[in-house]
């Protein structure tokens, strides 16, 4: 039962999360869109459905290293392949020349 009422109560705050209207003033969504005010409220909702300081960290830890290193396309140590980034348009072409052919390039000045 004790594992229960968590999985009740999470229900809940969803549905209610959902179908509540809250107004809030463009200071206040300004205030709440700051990453600072994002991972507290993330470490909150962790924490609730973990009663567990250390997990919640841990967790929000793993949430950020998640989203914005290995799923994040623009990151160079993504899990995606490039050319498969390419293929769909997330990156383009590099037009960048490589660092072995500028210092070839640039042999000749020396």
């Amino acid at each position: 039962m004790n594992g229960l009422t968590p999985a009740i109560q999470m229900i809940f705050m969803q549905l209610s999360a959902r179908f509540l209207q809250i107004n809030l003033t463009d200071a206040q969504k300004k205030l709440i869109q700051h990453p600072v005010s994002q991972s507290v409220l993330l470490f909150f909702m962790f924490y609730v459905a973990s009663r567990n300081i250390l997990l919640s960290f841990g967790m929000v830890v793993l949430y950020y290293i998640t989203i914005t290193i290995l799923l994040n396309e623009q990151n160079p140590f993504n899990l995606y392949s490039r050319p498969w980034l390419m293929k769909e348009g997330f990156l383009q072409e590099d037009t960048v020349e490589t660092l072995k052919e500028t210092y070839m390039e640039n042999l000749h000045y020396l």
